[in-house]
């Protein structure tokens, strides 16, 4: 036995969650708009010169642009906006043969865009893990206790496993009991994918005087702002009856499952209001204007049917963990585990910053920072069945 409910997922800033592949310069065309050619039907184009394709293409520093223009338009496998000075800017790194100007794929379908339900249901573990950690003074100590071990320990340990022992505090000692066993989230409905757009990152980084932008760039296929999505959710409800629950040891977690929106949008308020403190901080120059007036606006988007999620690339180090829970406990030494797993250490320096991280990835528009990343308002629908979901 199981209860389903469906939601419709508004995009509120630009997501990109990767495919793990890019799109490199030996593709694509950027004029009006950002041209992906059909590789396949470009080869069987008999005014196409394959031949000295390949032969350009060995030598390196290729661009189909220079190359065959007119005709890889004629065989577009999609057709992507682009901001003007998103695409002189991504055109110069073209010129300057940068490895930037590689462009990362969003997930697809059959060339269609969709968000999975692990990124998803990641999104909403961390907002548990967070919640529960903050709420819970025993298993909150627990864990400081767990991590100060670490930082006094002198053996090798994975940075990417350093919360698996906090994890099971709270969901579960092993898989087995783990409490969102008992929540299936859906991939999203796909949306075509001129729903998607190519967004310019860069990344900004604290200074004494205020902020300054890395020298890279990044480009990314993201879905636009104001894209629609439906998501459905069950939960085994059988897993949560008394005998089920019982011997999984739910009996104390059950809540966490119903309780989502709220433990999401509580989640979501701590993480607005702490970076409207960053970017009033570091807001010097003052560029950075429109982002404190994202979050603002965030900030009153907040509905009873509604929560929001923070997720995927761009989302950062306090976005994917509890780190902002940890920092200014006097019984723990964060500062000692930060000098452990070298989190916010300068390059090629021995000192520390004290702001960490230090860093942000901001969506440019028109050659101004404009949005963070990654954010989702997530909306129960009353009436269901309007949108099919993925499998």
């Amino acid at each position: 036995m199981s209860s389903t409910r469906r939601y419709e997922i508004e995009v509120i800033s630009p997501v990109h969650i990767g495919s793990g592949g890019t799109i490199s310069p030996i593709e694509y065309v950027v004029e009006d708009n950002f041209y992906r050619a059909d590789m396949d039907r470009l080869f069987e184009d008999e005014r196409f010169d394959t031949d000295g394709f390949i032969e350009d293409a060995k030598a390196g520093a290729f661009y189909l642009g220079r190359f065959a223009p007119g005709v890889a338009k004629e065989h577009v496998r999609y057709a992507l906006d682009i901001s003007e000075s998103a695409r002189t800017n991504l055109q110069q790194l073209i010129g300057r043969l940068s490895r930037s100007s590689e462009v990362r794929e969003h997930i697809k379908t059959k060339d269609e865009a969709y968000i999975p339900g692990s990124s998803v249901k990641g999104a909403i573990r961390t907002a548990i893990l967070w919640w529960v950690l903050k709420n819970d003074a025993d298993r909150f100590d627990r864990a400081k206790k767990h991590l100060n071990s670490l930082v006094r320990s002198r053996g090798r340990v994975d940075k990417k496993r350093v919360d698996d022992e906090i994890e099971k505090l709270v969901f579960g000692a092993d898989p087995t009991e783990d409490i969102l066993k008992a929540l299936q989230v859906s991939d999203t409905s796909a949306v075509n994918v001129k729903e998607l757009r190519i967004e310019e990152v860069r990344t900004l980084t604290t200074t004494p005087r205020g902020h300054n932008w890395k020298g890279f760039y990044t480009y990314v296929e993201a879905l636009k702002p104001g894209t629609k999505l439906a998501l459905e959710t069950k939960i085994d409800e059988f897993l949560l009856e008394d005998d089920a629950a019982s011997e999984l040891h739910f009996e104390n977690k059950k809540g966490l499952v119903r309780e989502i929106p709220r433990i999401c949008n509580e989640f979501a308020d701590m993480f607005i209001e702490d970076e409207m403190r960053f970017f009033r901080q570091y807001n010097r120059p003052e560029e950075l204007d429109d982002v404190l007036k994202f979050y603002e606006m965030l900030r009153e988007r907040r509905e009873e049917d509604s929560f929001l999620l923070h997720l995927a690339w761009g989302s950062g180090w306090h976005g994917m963990t509890v780190g902002r829970l940890l920092q200014g406990e006097p019984d723990l030494d964060f500062f000692g585990l930060r000098k452990r797993f070298s989190l916010g250490k300068r390059r090629n320096q021995r000192f520390f910053v004290s702001e960490f991280p230090k860093t942000r990835r901001i969506v440019f528009k028109d050659g101004k920072p404009k949005y963070p990343l990654g954010w989702l308002k997530i909306r129960f629908e009353k009436q269901a069945g309007k949108a099919k979901v993925g499998d």
